[in-house]
């Protein structure tokens, strides 16, 4: 067995000098496999094995560790030799994680490579076809990404963030109504989790109301943004949207809106006074509804 002395030493990230004859290759990398001391212990641990012994465990390890602390470049190196030490050891696995680290790092086409990889041994898994369309995505290969995502519903019917995901590129690509389609099967999919914006089902709210306001359709468009209001109270992303593209212009001709738009003027100065990220539309559109609602006090008072 290994002296709990050791193992304490690594943990500490003190130096051990230990006899190779104590401990061997693999004892280290049980160590590493069972440490609950962190990703640096578990480097430290395996640095020990692969001084011993070249293996793609240990490299598998290591880098996965490395992974865990962003070292995104020593995570791909060690991920890589692994797979060329032994090309049957975690190599679907070893594929998936670099194409997450590289997609993490901006390399969108070496990502795509590697998931595409990963799909040749894992062709049923849905999961894969969402990564490799968020690496399309970001290379504006919209086809490519709406192809990946509608793979991965043909796999899982229930995968509300490739609706979400397919979505976000059908509107790139201006087809609003098939957007506003995959935000309503989002809205539809995740009904139990009305909870937070940043859940699926109050994003879909907020991303729908901006498709229609795209295809004209203002009044649905308000309509979901204060739906994602009523889940979001403290974002002030829908109360700004509300604010400069529903109140503004001719609309504000109708009192009753006005007397809203003050309601939901105050609400963005409260949720946003301590932001810095106040456009001089945003605050021209703050102080036009205050002005046609005749509270010029209030706005020196809230927008100083």
């Amino acid at each position: 067995g290994v002296s709990i002395n050791y193992y304490e030493l690594f943990v500490s990230g003190s130096p051990v000098v230990i006899s190779t004859k104590t401990i061997s290759a693999d004892d280290y990398l049980a160590m590493a496999k069972k440490t609950t001391g962190g990703a640096q212990t578990t480097i430290r641990l395996a640095d020990q094995s692969l001084a011993l012994r070249t293996s793609s465990k240990g490299y598998f390890i290591r880098g996965m560790a490395k992974s865990e602390l962003t070292d995104y470049q020593g995570a791909i190196a060690d991920l890589s030799q692994a797979i060329e030490i032994d090309p049957k050891c975690h190599i679907d696995y070893c594929y998936r994680i670099l194409g997450r680290i590289k997609y993490a790092s901006g390399d969108n086409v070496g990502a795509i490579s590697d998931l595409t990889k990963s799909i040749s041994y894992h062709p049923q898994l849905a999961a894969l076809y969402d990564e490799r369309g968020h690496a399309k995505h970001d290379l504006k290969d919209y086809h490519g990404a709406i192809a990946d995502y509608s793979k991965a519903i043909e796999l899982d019917s229930k995968d509300e963030g490739a609706y979400l995901n397919r979505g976000i590129a059908k509107d790139k690509l201006g087809d609003e109504q098939g957007a506003i389609a995959d935000y309503s099967k989002v809205i539809e999919l995740d009904e139990a989790w009305k909870c937070d914006y940043d859940c699926a089902y109050g994003y879909a709210y907020y991303l729908r109301g901006e498709a229609r306001e795209l295809a004209g359709d203002l009044d649905d468009a308000c309509n979901d943004w204060n739906k994602a209001i009523q889940h979001a109270p403290k974002r002030e992303i829908p109360y700004r949207q509300i604010v400069t593209d529903r109140y503004m212009g001719d609309v504000l001709r109708n009192d009753l809106l006005v007397r809203s738009a003050r309601s939901a003027a105050f609400n963005i100065i409260e949720k946003c006074k301590n932001y810095k990220s106040w456009s001089g539309r945003e605050m021209f559109a703050c102080e036009y509804i205050y002005l046609n609602d005749v509270c010029p006090e209030e706005i020196m008072k809230h927008l100083e």
